[in-house]
């Protein structure tokens, strides 16, 4: 009788423990939300700058040898700028349209998952000028990014190659 008494109060033990880790989820899904709510404008604002430096500066930067540096750095900080607002877009989105547990989901998809899940809502709420968005975002988070890592490859092989020269 004691071991089932024993065992009971453990299952208890397991039960409110999991039910207060999930009270302190829902709190802070609920305070991200609100706080990428809040964060959610001025994020835009930097990533259309970030689009606007990166077409004026940064691609015509990458063309001339000295500068390539720069510019691949560039690159990778307006990426990182548009990453962050699509992460934090697609949050605030999942959340409006499908609520925590989507969000929840989406979060155990090793935290990137709420961008296809805002996508799938979007989609599935016929709200097509915001997929449209979500979907060039996305596009232009991983071509900035990609393109800042190669020219970063190219640097260093260039710089292998002149070490190379200069060793001979």
């Amino acid at each position: 009788m004691k071991i089932l008494v024993r065992g009971f109060s453990g299952c208890l033990l397991v039960a409110a423990l999991l039910a207060a880790l999930g009270l302190v989820a829902l709190l802070f899904l609920r305070g991200g939300v609100w706080l990428g709510a809040q964060v959610l404008p001025w994020l835009r604002q930097f990533a259309a700058a970030a689009l606007l430096v990166t077409g004026v500066l940064f691609l015509p930067l990458a063309f001339f040898w000295r500068t390539r540096r720069w510019a691949a750095r560039g690159l990778l900080v307006a990426s990182s700028i548009f990453g962050l607002t699509l992460w934090v877009w697609g949050l605030v989105l999942t959340y409006n349209l499908w609520g925590g547990v989507a969000v929840l989901l989406g979060l155990f998809l090793v935290g990137v998952g709420v961008v296809p899940m805002a996508m799938i809502a979007t989609l599935l709420q016929a709200m097509w000028p915001t997929l449209g968005q979500l979907v060039l975002l996305a596009l232009l988070t991983i071509a900035t990014r990609r393109f800042g890592l190669q020219l970063l490859a190219q640097i260093r092989r260039e710089e292998r190659k002149i070490y190379e020269l200069e060793v001979w």
